[in-house]
């Protein structure tokens, strides 16, 4: 779906840029630069190579129909035209050039003492007066956004009992045969979806009965004698037939190799449909009786996310599921999602509720406002502790020797960090990465408030990469470099056409005819 809208909003800009594509390039394109699909197609390799020779004579046969394949070419060059068109203005500076260079090849030694804040935050008693302060000082940390409350139910994905017949089915026409006297080795090929492991011949392995997740399976292969082959055994994922090929005895373990006729049991295409419709059937009647009576009458289990923010990038239950977070975003109360499709289930959405950016009740912001003073507080502790280190050092005491007298103060050391590296214990951190390397070799004069917690912070020694080296890679970095741009531009080109768009999705009353 967002594919396609993509393309339609793409086609769209082009048109409106005027920008157009002449025969000639989609013929020269057609011939010399045949997509995707083509290269990987079956049709036209050589000794496991696509065959670009055998690809040009198969446009070049008259009774080829290439109308689609002009067509398909017309709009992915005029899309490459609008790109250019778009990125002829990102530039890369020679001073970006050299700061991504410095940010990955000049580095410093470099030893610190850190005091987390986290273990400075104290554990005593708030009252209420000193939340209540706190909360109206700070009041634009707290307020909700725009939040919005849904309800929803799942389908769960899971085959039909026509779909169990159909691999019942499939697995008694390859048992027949086999019964009938027929190659094992022949049937696996022809029926089987068995991994290789378990597939016989060369590639299969030997197994322990832990291996083999299947009880029934498991039980046949170190039943049978070798050479024996089993009856129809079913199992959770589908059917199976085996034949034991060999056995061993490894470190005092008994093993197996099989080779097996597996027949998965897996949802068919009607089956997925089915399910869809079923939530396309709920959504209809959520509209005349209302969605809880509707699920409850179908005996459907029905689940409240609570308020959250409309724009969260995770929403409580159903965590990061992309159409669940678009739907919430833009929609209002009463609102329905269309049916959405995950590998695993259906789901229906319902917005039972939206309300517009306000404050929270003193009630609910205050286990917010407490941990907000306790991290306040944490923070002042950190970096007073922290500057009394920080005299030590200064008077002559080596920071190790520092740290391992105070009990809330650890050392580490790192070498050859980068600007922006990883310091073990610290983590990544700009602020440390960033002081470190503006100032010299020595002892920094401040304490550093990092990330994680206050810094005492020295550099023992800084490693300033050799021009030549800058010289060599200038192109390549800056290559790299205006490929991130044009990437970056490109995706909020993109996002300001969808936004700007007027898009009706109309698929849910399309598919409920």
């Amino acid at each position: 779906w967002r594919n396609m809208i993509d393309r339609l909003l793409i086609r769209q800009e082009a048109a409106e840029r005027d920008i157009q594509v002449t025969d000639r390039e989609i013929a020269i394109a057609l011939v010399k630069n045949p997509s995707e699909r083509f290269r990987t197609s079956p049709i036209f390799p050589t000794e496991g190579k696509f065959d670009l020779q055998k690809y040009q004579s198969w446009v070049a046969d008259p009774r080829t129909n290439t109308f689609a394949l002009e067509q398909e070419q017309r709009e992915l060059i005029a899309h490459e035209k609008l790109k250019l068109t778009l990125l002829s203005g990102v530039p890369v500076s020679s001073e970006e050039v050299r700061e991504a260079w410095l940010a990955e090849s000049d580095r410093c030694d470099l030893g610190c003492i850190i005091v987390t804040y986290n273990q400075m935050r104290g554990d005593e008693p708030i009252g209420d007066p000193e939340l209540q302060s706190y909360l109206e000082a700070h009041a634009d940390d707290f307020r909700y956004g725009e939040r919005v409350a849904l309800e929803y139910v799942i389908f769960q994905k899971k085959p039909s009992s026509n779909d169990t017949l159909d691999a019942r089915s499939e697995i008694e026409e390859a048992f027949q045969e086999v019964r009938r006297g027929d190659n094992f080795t022949d049937l696996v090929t022809i029926y089987s979806e068995a991994q290789p492991a378990r597939s016989g011949g060369e590639e299969a392995t030997f197994l322990t009965r832990q291996q083999i997740s299947q009880t029934a399976v498991a039980e046949a292969a170190f039943t049978l004698e070798v050479g024996q082959t089993s009856g129809i055994l079913s199992s959770a994922d589908g059917f199976h037939v085996i034949k034991v090929e060999e056995k061993t005895v490894e470190d005092e373990v008994e093993k197996v190799k099989i080779a097996e006729i597996f027949v998965p049991l897996r949802m068919s295409s009607e089956s997925n449909i089915t399910i869809r419709d079923a939530a396309l059937d709920l959504a209809d009647s959520a509209a005349v009786v209302g969605f809880r009576a509707a699920a409850e009458t179908r005996g459907l289990n029905l689940i409240e996310t609570g308020l959250f923010e409309a724009d969260a990038a995770s929403i409580p239950k159903l965590f990061r599921l992309v159409a669940a977070k678009d739907f919430a975003k833009d929609c209002e109360a009463d609102e329905y999602s269309r049916p959405i499709e995950t590998q695993a289930a259906w789901y229906l959405l319902y917005a039972t509720e939206r309300r517009p950016p306000e404050m929270p009740t003193f009630e609910e912001a205050r286990n917010r406002v407490e941990a907000g003073i306790r991290r306040e507080r944490g923070k002042d502790a950190a970096r007073t502790l922290a500057n009394t280190l920080l005299e030590h050092c200064q008077a002559g005491t080596p920071l190790e020797e520092v740290a391992a007298a105070e009990s809330l103060a650890t050392f580490y050391a790192a070498e050859a960090v980068t600007r922006f590296g990883y310091i073990r214990g610290v983590g990544s951190d700009p602020h440390l990465t960033g002081a470190a390397f503006a100032s010299g070799v020595g002892l920094l004069p401040q304490v550093i408030m990092g990330l994680q917690g206050a810094l005492v912070v020295e550099v023992t020694a800084h490693t300033e990469p050799p021009e030549e080296e800058f010289a060599e890679k200038r192109a390549e970095i800056h290559q790299r470099l205006l490929h991130e741009k044009q990437a970056r531009f490109l995706n909020a080109w993109m996002e300001s056409v969808r936004e700007s768009a007027k898009i009706d999705d109309y698929r849910l009353a399309v598919a409920s005819r």
